[in-house]
């Protein structure tokens, strides 16, 4: 099994078709959400679920490939911390995020997601936005996707 991330035409597809449809979830808002949020039936519709894990698939190749992998160390050391249980939190949020039992919540997700951005990432979370943006319209320039309208064709 080889794992090519950049052959990955179901999610490039759909992120052409997010872009296409000024479907984009903000960054500031795509690192706090979890998928249970996008749900069909809870938030909107599959398009929101298509579009959650579209961005996320892109945003995690942007950390990695973005300048030559400028942030590839920066991603690396906030999984490795991550699973060390050694981010840099406060003792309660450290002792949240260390114990796998416990299930991560929407709010501290939206507490701890951004400052973790900031402190492994970058602290101008919107001209990461702006870079991310430009990453993903290089990515998917190439991509034709088949619609439903010239299937019938």
């Amino acid at each position: 099994f080889v794992f090519e991330p950049q052959n990955n035409l179901n999610r490039l597809g759909s992120l052409k078709l997010t872009m296409d449809n000024g479907r984009m979830i903000p960054l500031r808002d795509l690192i706090v959400l979890n998928p249970g949020q996008v749900l069909p039936g809870l938030n909107g519709g599959e398009e929101n679920v298509t579009a959650f894990y579209a961005q996320t698939y892109a945003f995690v190749r942007f950390l990695r490939e973005e300048n030559y992998g400028a942030r590839l160390k920066s991603y690396h050391n906030l999984l490795l911390a991550g699973l060390r249980g050694n981010w840099p939190l406060d003792e309660a949020q450290r002792r949240v995020a260390a114990d796998r039992s416990l299930p991560l919540t929407v709010a501290w997700n939206a507490q701890v997601s951004p400052r973790l951005f900031s402190m492994y990432i970058d602290p101008d979370i919107e001209k990461i936005d702006r870079e991310y943006q430009n990453y993903c319209s290089r990515k998917v320039y190439h991509i034709r996707v088949r619609t439903r309208e010239d299937a019938a064709r």
